[in-house]
This record gives C-alpha cells, sequence and structure tokens, in this order.
C-alpha cells in the first residue's frame, strides 16, 4: 500500500478554516435550507408554467431558487423563503 502523506492531511485542515475565514461560512444549515427552497421554486416555476392563470407562482419559483444567492444567515434565509413561499397565496388575480 502507498504511504498517506501527513503534511497533505494537515493541509487540508488549514484550506477548511480558509474557507470559513474567507467568508464561506461553513454553515451547512444555510446551505440545506437553499436546497430545500431551491425544490420549493422548481416545483412552483413547473406548476406557474404548466397552468396559465398561475403566474405569480412561476415569479415566486424564480424568487425562492434565486435568493440563497444574495441572502446571508440562517434567519434572514428562513424569512425570505417562507415569504416567497405564501406570496402566491397572498396575492390572487
Amino acid at each position: 500500500m502507498k504511504d498517506i502523506n501527513i503534511s497533505a492531511l494537515q493541509d487540508m485542515g488549514n484550506i477548511q478554516d480558509m474557507v470559513n475565514s474567507a467568508g464561506g461560512g461553513g454553515d451547512s444549515t444555510v446551505f440545506i435550507l437553499s436546497i430545500i427552497f431551491g425544490v420549493f421554486g422548481m416545483i412552483y416555476f413547473s406548476f406557474g408554467k404548466k397552468v396559465d392563470d398561475k403566474d405569480m407562482f412561476m415569479y415566486s419559483g424564480i424568487g425562492l431558487m434565486a435568493f440563497p444567492y444574495f441572502i446571508e444567515g440562517k434567519t434572514e434565509t428562513i424569512l425570505a423563503g417562507l415569504l416567497l413561499l405564501v406570496i402566491p397565496f397572498i396575492i390572487k388575480r
């Protein structure tokens, strides 16, 4: 078997520290929430495209897929996602 280079494994820890300090955050909760809201965004978007009079679902779906790129933080992500989820039900044509 090949020997594992111990210094390479130590460098992996340093890389993780650099990512976290460079604004990567390292918060997996926000990442998971972004995926969940993105899935709901795809569902809303496809529903809005299939049904002619449901444009608000399509626009809300686009917003749900795009907003995690612009918002940081767990609380802000949850609030913005929930707001975009309920907008089609509040605003009816």
